[in-house]
C-alpha cells in the first residue's frame, strides 16, 4: 500500500531474476544522486564467497540465512537517500518477505516485473522445469512484499533524425546511435516522481488539464503507433479499467492475474504516450467482485498520474486513498443521476459534494449531472465560477447527454473529449467541435500570426504552425513577414487581429527596448524569440491567459524566449543514459551570438555545471561569460569559461564535454530566394568542433543549430560516426522550438506528433519538384 514517504527514503527494488533491477537502480542513482546499495554484491563481499561458491559449500539453507541477515543489515543502516536491490532469492524465504514486509510502511519497495514471455526467453537456459509456471507462481509472492509496481517495458531504442527520413536517401543519412534504454530511463523517471515528487529534468503534469480523452480501449496494443496519433492534443488519458478487466476475462487469460494484465496494458499506454494518466474505475459491481478501494490502490501503487474517487463512497474509505496517495493527485468525482431531486446545480447537495472533496483533500473536483433542460448549462458554468472564485481546487463542472454538450466546450477543466477515429458517440464532443463553439461564441477569436526576420522566406515556420492549428481546429493563420526594419513591427500593431510574432535574426536583441515585459528567461538570456500582444491589463499581476486568443488594440508587448526550452528539449531526449548529467559533467558551446546565450541557459537548466565557450572572437567569448557572471543565477559550484583555441588542449582537470551544441553561424550568403534547400548542404557551421574535444569514451550529443537544409551538414556526419555520439540537427530542435510557442501563443498542447509528420511531408513534397 503506497505510504507518503519522505523525499529521501531509501527507493528497494525487488523482483525476478533478469527483470532489470540493476538498470533500473543505476538509472535511479544516477538521477537522485543517491548510493547504490547491491545486496548480492555485499553478501560476496561480506563472506569472500560467489553465491553458488557458497551453496555449494554451506548448502542453500544457511545461505538463505546469511542472506537474509545481509539484507537486515543494509536495511537498518541504508533507510536515506540509497537505491537498494534485493536478489531475488531474498523473497523466496518467510524471512525475507517478512523483513521488507517490515519496511512497507516506511520505504517504497518496487516489485519489478517484465513481460513473461521475454522473462521465459532469458531464464529457460537458467531454470529447469516449467518457466511460465514459475513466473506465475513467484508475481504474486513479490506483489504481497512490495507497495510499488513497475512494468519494465523491453525498449527497441529510440532514433533519432527520423524527419528527415522523408527526404534523404538511405545512403545518405547520418548513422545515428541507437539511445539504448532512454525510453525505460524516461518511464522509471516519470514513475519515480510519484514516489519522490516531480524530479527536476522529468515533469509529466500538463500546463493544462483541459482536454481528457477518454479512451475507450480493452487492449491499447491493437492500437500500436497510432496512440500517439489519437493522443497529441490531449492533455490528458482517461483510462477505464473496467473495460481493461473485461478484455482479460474475455481473453481467458491462462494462468495470470487480473491485476498482471492491467498493469501490463498500463506501461504499455505510458511507454507509447506523454501525456499523464488518469486511472478511473467506476463503484458499480466488479466481474470479479473486486472491493473498488483495493482497484483505487492499484492505481495508487502503479504511480499514475491521476486516480478517480467515486465521493459517494464512505467517507473514511476516501479519506485513506488520500492519506495514501503520494504524489498522485486525487479526481473527486460525483455523477447526479437524479438533479431534479437533489435541486441540481443550484442545490445543496451539490455544494455539499464539492466541499466535502475539498475537505477531504482531493486535488482536483469533478462533478456533473445530465441536462434536463438547455438552460443547465449556464447553471453548471455560473457553479464553477462560484466555486473557483473562492478555492484553488480546480473543478470540472458540466452536464453529460445531448443537451450536455455545450458545458463540457465552455468548460475547462477535464471536459470529457473524443476523438472522432475512436468514437461517434452523438453525446461525445470532439477537440474541434469544442474550438469552433468557442470561435463561433467569440469567447476566442480568429487572428494572425507571422515570424519575422531578414531572412526568413525559407522558413518552415508556418507549415508547423499551420498543421497544429488545424488539426485543433483553430482558424488562426501563421505567414512569413521578410524584413529588415523594425517599423514594419510598428504599422502592424496597429492590426486589431495579430497574435502573436516569432522573431529571427537581427530582431532578436533589438526588439527589447520596445517591450513591455518579458518573462524571467528572457530577461536573462538577454534575447526573446517571441512576441505576445498585451491587451488587457485588468489585474495587477500580468498573465499571459488573458491575452491569448484575443483580437482587439495591442495595448504593449510581452517577449518570450523559447530557444533555449528546444534546446533543452533536444538534449534531454538525446542524451543518453550513459550520459546522464552528474556532478562533473561538461558542455561545449560554440559561438557567444544570441542562440549561445540561449544554449548556455538551457545547459544550466538541464543541471550541467561545467560550461565552456569558444568563439572566433574571443572577446565576445568572454563576454558571453561575463553576462552569466553578473545576472548571478548560477548555484554554486557552475563554472561557465571561455576558450581561446581550438587547437589548445582541453583544460585539465575537466571531464571532456558529453554534449557539444554549435551555434555559430553558416558563413557565405544566407538570404534564400525559395524554400529550404534540398539535397546536399552546400554551408557548413563556421566553427567545426575539434577531434581532440570529441574524446569523451561514452560519446555524447551534438546539436547544430543552423537548419538552412533537409540534409544533416557533413560536420554533423562526421561527429555521428563517432562510437556513442548522437547528432541532432537544426531542423529538429526548431521544431521543439516551434511546438514551446504555439502552447504560449494558444494555452494548448504542442501537437508534435501532427507538426512533425507535416513538416516530413512538406520536404517530401518539395524534393519531388526539384
Amino acid at each position: 500500500m503506497p505510504a507518503p514517504f519522505p523525499n529521501d527514503a531509501s527507493l528497494v527494488l525487488i523482483g525476478m531474476r533478469c527483470v532489470g533491477k540493476s538498470t533500473l537502480a543505476t538509472i535511479a542513482a544516477r538521477t537522485l544522486k543517491w548510493k547504490l546499495v547491491d545486496e548480492k554484491a555485499l553478501f560476496e563481499k561480506a563472506t569472500g564467497y560467489s553465491v553458488a561458491q557458497y551453496i555449494a559449500r554451506f548448502g542453500r539453507r544457511e545461505y538463505s540465512s546469511h542472506q537474509v541477515a545481509v539484507l537486515k543489515t543494509i536495511l537498518e543502516e541504508n533507510q536515506r537517500r540509497c537505491v537498494i536491490v534485493c536478489s531475488s532469492s531474498c523473497v523466496q524465504t518467510q524471512a525475507g518477505r517478512d523483513l521488507l514486509r517490515h519496511y512497507l510502511p516506511s520505504l517504497p519497495v518496487v516489485h519489478v516485473m517484465r513481460d513473461a514471455n521475454a522473462l521465459h526467453t532469458l531464464l529457460e537456459t537458467k531454470w529447469d522445469g516449467d518457466v511460465m509456471k514459475v513466473i506465475r507462481d513467484q508475481e504474486p509472492v513479490y506483489l504481497s512484499c512490495s507497495n510499488r509496481t513497475f512494468f519494465n517495458t523491453d525498449d527497441a531504442g529510440a532514433e533519432a533524425g527520423a524527419v528527415f527520413d522523408a527526404v534523404t536517401p538511405s545512403g545518405e543519412r547520418p548513422t545515428y546511435q541507437f539511445l539504448s534504454l532512454k525510453h525505460v530511463e524516461y518511464d522509471f523517471l516519470r514513475f519515480l516522481s510519484s514516489v519522490y515528487g516531480p524530479l527536476e529534468k522529468n515533469r509529466p503534469l500538463p500546463r493544462s488539464l483541459h482536454f481528457s480523452l477518454q479512451l475507450p480501449f480493452q487492449d491499447f496494443k491493437k492500437c500500436g503507433p497510432q496512440l500517439e496519433r489519437l493522443s497529441c492534443c490531449a492533455d490528458v488519458l482517461l483510462v477505464q479499467v473496467a473495460l481493461l478487466i473485461e478484455e482479460y476475462l474475455a481473453m481467458s487469460a491462462g494462468g495470470s492475474q487480473w491485476w498482471e494484465y492491467v498493469v501490463d496494458q498500463l506501461s504499455y499506454l505510458r511507454r507509447h504516450t506523454k501525456q499523464p494518466i488518469v486511472y478511473h474505475t467506476a463503484a458499480a459491481p466488479s466481474p470479479l467482485a473486486l472491493d473498488y478501494f483495493d482497484l483505487i490502490r492499484l492505481g495508487l501503487r502503479l504511480g499514475v498520474d491521476f486516480v478517480t474517487v467515486d465521493l459517494s463512497q464512505e467517507e473514511t474509505g476516501i479519506e485513506s486513498v488520500v492519506k495514501e496517495k503520494g504524489h498522485t493527485k486525487i479526481i473527486g468525482w460525483l455523477h447526479d443521476e437524479d438533479p431534479i431531486s437533489t435541486g441540481g446545480w443550484g442545490g445543496e447537495a451539490r455544494l455539499a459534494a464539492y466541499n466535502k472533496a475539498v475537505g477531504i483533500g482531493c486535488d482536483v473536483v469533478q462533478l456533473t449531472q445530465p441536462a434536463i433542460t438547455p438552460s443547465c448549462n449556464a447553471a453548471a458554468q455560473s457553479f464553477a465560477h462560484l466555486m473557483t472564485s473562492t478555492n484553488p481546487v480546480p473543478l470540472a463542472a458540466y452536464n453529460t447527454g445531448r443537451l450536455g454538450r455545450p458545458s463540457i466546450c465552455f468548460n475547462k477543466t477535464l471536459s470529457p473529449v473524443s476523438h472522432p477515429d475512436i468514437s461517434t458517440n452523438a453525446e461525445t464532443v470532439s477537440i474541434p467541435q469544442i474550438h469552433a463553439a468557442l470561435f463561433a461564441s467569440f469567447t476566442f477569436e480568429r487572428l494572425r500570426f507571422f515570424v519575422m526576420g531578414a531572412n526568413v522566406d525559407y522558413s518552415v515556420a508556418p507549415v508547423l504552425h499551420n498543421s497544429a492549428f488545424d488539426i485543433y481546429g483553430i482558424p488562426h493563420v501563421y505567414s512569413i513577414l521578410q524584413t529588415d526594419t523594425l517599423s514594419t513591427l510598428d504599422a502592424l500593431m496597429h492590426d486589431q487581429d495579430v497574435g502573436g510574432l516569432g522573431l529571427s535574426s537581427p530582431f532578436k536583441t533589438t526588439i527589447l527596448p520596445r517591450l513591455d515585459s518579458m518573462s524571467d528567461e528572457a530577461r536573462t538570456i538577454g534575447a526573446v524569440n517571441t512576441i505576445l500582444p498585451i491587451r488587457s491589463r485588468t489585474t495587477s499581476v500580468f498573465s499571459t491567459d488573458e491575452q491569448r486568443n484575443r483580437a482587439g488594440p495591442v495595448l504593449g508587448l510581452y517577449g518570450e524566449n523559447t530557444d533555449w526550452q528546444g534546446i533543452r528539449s533536444c538534449i534531454s531526449r538525446h542524451l543518453s543514459p550513459a550520459n546522464a548529467v552528474g556532478p562533473f559533467s561538461t558542455a561545449l558551446v560554440l559561438g557567444a551570438g544570441g542562440m549561445a546565450r540561449a544554449a548556455v541557459y538551457a545547459l544550466l537548466r538541464q543541471g550541467i555545471r561545467t560550461i565552456l565557450i569558444y568563439n572566433r572572437t574571443y572577446d565576445h567569448a568572454l563576454n558571453l561569460v561575463s553576462h552569466f557572471e553578473a545576472i548571478q543565477i548560477q548555484p554554486k559550484r557552475t563554472k561557465i569559461s571561455a576558450l581561446r583555441s581550438p587547437h589548445e588542449p582541453w583544460p585539465n582537470g575537466l571531464h571532456l564535454p558529453t554534449v557539444i551544441v554549435n551555434c555559430s553561424p553558416t558563413p557565405g550568403d544566407r538570404i534564400r530566394t525559395g524554400p529550404i534547400e534540398i539535397g546536399r548542404p552546400k554551408l557548413e557551421p563556421a566553427v567545426p568542433v575539434p577531434p581532440a574535444w570529441l574524446q569523451s569514451p561514452t560519446g555524447g550529443v551534438y546539436l547544430e543549430l543552423a537548419y538552412n537544409s533537409t540534409l544533416p551538414s557533413s560536420e554533423l556526419l562526421r561527429i555521428c560516426s563517432r562510437p556513442g555520439w548522437i547528432g541532432v540537427t537544426g531542423l529538429e530542435i526548431f521544431i521543439e522550438t516551434a511546438s514551446a510557442q504555439f502552447e504560449f501563443w494558444t494555452g494548448r498542447r504542442a501537437p508534435t506528433y501532427v507538426m512533425r509528420s507535416s513538416l516530413a511531408h512538406y520536404l517530401g513534397q518539395l524534393q519531388d519538384t526539384t
